[in-house]
């Protein structure tokens, strides 16, 4: 028996582009729901706390009130009492965390900053929140709030220390306990933002160095509006070599190159927290990365303690740089350089099969929850698969031989051959025999794809191996039946003509949640069961239009018992558009789960836990 089939699958994807759920909600102080809208600009944006808890058969309901929303928190707080934090760096070897302030930078982050008229202090305040010299004539962008815009972006929620399979990790877990829950976001202000999920109130703030430079020059009008940094933040609890944190991990996104991690074992600190950088100052290769990056344990080549990795494509270069995934060790010194090939690590695609840099990894776990296989996409629409069963610097992990190494696990094509670029991120869904890959690819005449893809052993699997889906649109929707034979490698559904893939998430425990936008711009929801790529509805109708804010909420039937002795649950995953004053079910999805047994999460958006 392959030892994935009692695995749990790690998905590089957090939460939905517009919402995301609490799964716990103590006492109703939590919302369930954190939900980004447009601000009253370009530029700005708003976080929006909800409360929506259907009853099982409910289909129509009163929309929730706001909670709280964060930008009209923000906008009243006194920028010196905000906890805003940087690296500094050009006058040492490492990123050292420092105050978001003037004074705390180095000579080369003030020249940077300067430009050629010397007011970079005044643009720093005004990325601080200070917004005296707006509306001046100093040539500052004038704004209506100082949040940022967050479109595209994902929150990540994280509360108290879950479970995980290690015995020592038992202690952290009893200490923080009662840390509070926390709603994290990247915004186009430069900023990754932590929220009290409770309250709402901003407790701190993080912009990359990297970041810097450009965040400052947009505070100058007639600049274009950025994507949001961060845009899928991503947590975990890691032993970094003494001791046990809580370690979240970013991209610079369009921003700047590389990425960052925060420790936030203690979001309510007011000293800079432990922060490690990493971009192309300390490796040429590092490019603009997007998607969220795991945090997984690795065995380490031994029988011990297993070793904890930042795990990432190196990002977008030039069509000549190398196709690398980057693994960074967790026991990294803070203050100190990274260490190649003791802390950093980087296994390359050979050159003659891909170039131009790869994006963010899907990573399975194996027992006891450590990593197994990393599966990362390049821009020629081929996905490699990395074995990192064995030891640093994994020579094995792309094959045994050159052409094993040269060999991509699945290349995707339209239904014309022409290549289509992957669009992250990729989702792993657990079956039966093993992880399945479920992404969006599109080629450069706007054909789309949503592909299932199993890894069964097999790999230099295209379209042609895959089970396909015939789509037909409705005046309600579209329709996806199956087509062709059945095959265990997976399945792929060509979306209708005019539709282009926007966001890809995990929807509940065993369901996919993908947004299309068509030709008259307007947003379509599919909800999918992602072993299958077919919808719950019998006719096969899914795609549904939508004219309001989507939501995903779990609706759980008593447990009952089965004829063998044992005991089930149907769960019903509900997709809900808010429209105005009410809120209604568009679509639902239902799946048993037998209980009072070991199992694992068959689609996870934060990991194993």
């Amino acid at each position: 028996m392959k030892t994935w089939r009692i695995g749990m699958w790690l998905v590089a994807a957090l939460s939905g582009s517009t919402m995301a759920e609490i799964g716990d909600h103590p006492a109703g102080q939590l919302p369930t729901h954190i939900v980004i809208a447009r601000g009253d600009d370009a530029w700005s944006g708003r976080l929006r706390a909800l409360q929506f808890l259907p009853t099982l058969g409910t289909l129509d309901a009163p929309a929730p009130p706001d909670r709280w929303e964060a930008a009209q928190l923000l906008d009243s707080t006194p920028p010196d009492a905000r906890h805003l934090w940087t690296f500094r760096h050009g006058d040492s070897s490492a990123h050292i965390p420092a105050a978001l302030r003037w004074a705390a930078l180095s000579e080369a982050q003030q020249a940077a900053i300067d430009a050629d008229d010397a007011r970079g202090a005044i643009r720093l305040d005004y990325l601080r929140g200070v917004r005296r010299d707006e509306n001046d004539g100093a040539g500052l962008r004038p704004r209506r709030s100082v949040l940022g815009a967050m479109r595209g972006a994902h929150v990540q929620m994280l509360g108290p220390p879950g479970f995980l399979l290690d015995p020592r990790h038992a202690p952290f877990r009893a200490e923080h306990a009662r840390r509070p829950w926390m709603a994290y976001v990247g915004a186009n202000d430069g900023m990754l933002h932590g929220f009290d999920a409770r309250t709402g109130v901003e407790r701190f703030a993080v912009m990359s160095d990297t970041v810097l430079p450009l965040a400052a020059r947009t505070a100058s009008s007639g600049q274009p509006a950025p994507a949001p940094v961060c845009s899928r933040p991503f947590a975990a609890d890691a032993w970094t070599g003494s001791q046990w944190h809580s370690v979240l991990a970013c991209t610079n996104g369009a921003m700047g190159t590389g990425l960052f991690l925060v420790d936030v074992t203690d979001p309510t600190g007011y000293t800079p927290p432990a922060m490690l950088s990493y971009d192309a100052s300390d490796d040429a290769s590092i490019g603009r990365m997007h998607g969220p990056i795991p945090i997984v344990p690795l065995v380490d080549g031994g029988a011990g303690q297993p070793r904890w990795f930042a795990i990432t494509g190196n990002g977008e270069g030039d069509a000549s740089a190398e196709s690398r995934l980057v693994l960074l060790a967790l026991d990294q010194p803070r203050a100190s350089p990274w260490q190649q090939n003791r802390t950093a690590y980087g296994i390359t695609v050979p050159h003659v099969a891909s170039r131009g840099g790869l994006g963010a990894p899907a990573v399975a776990l194996g027992p006891q929850g450590r990593a197994t296989f990393a599966y990362a996409a390049d821009r020629h629409g081929q996905i490699w698969r990395f074995d990192l069963t064995g030891a640093p610097p994994w020579p094995r992990a792309l094959g045994a031989n050159e052409t094993q190494r040269r060999t991509p696990f699945f290349t995707a094509t339209s239904h014309g051959g022409v290549a289509q670029h992957i669009q992250g991120p990729v989702l792993l869904a657990a079956t039966a025999h093993g992880p399945m890959l479920v992404f969006t690819a599109v080629d450069g005449h706007g054909n789309a794809t949503l592909y299932g893809v199993a890894d069964n052993g097999k790999g230099d699997l295209t379209r042609e191996s895959l089970e396909g889906r015939v789509t037909t649109d409705s005046p309600d929707g579209t329709v996806i039946r199956p087509e062709g034979p059945q095959t265990v490698n997976g399945w792929r559904i060509d979306l209708p003509p005019g539709q282009a893939p926007q966001d890809l998430i995990a929807a509940g425990t065993s369901s996919l949640f993908l947004t299309t936008r068509d030709f008259a711009g307007r947003d379509r929801a599919y909800l999918l069961d992602p072993r299958t790529g077919l919808p719950a509805d019998k006719h096969g109708l899914t795609g549904q239009v939508l004219t309001g804010t989507p939501l995903i909420a779990a609706q759980a039937a008593s447990p009952v018992k089965t004829p063998e002795g044992t005991t089930s649950q149907t769960v019903h995953t509900g997709l809900w558009q808010r429209d105005g004053e009410r809120i209604r079910l568009v679509d639902s999805h239902a799946y048993t789960l037998r209980l009072g047994r070991v199992g694992w999460r068959e689609m996870t958006e934060t990991g194993a836990r």
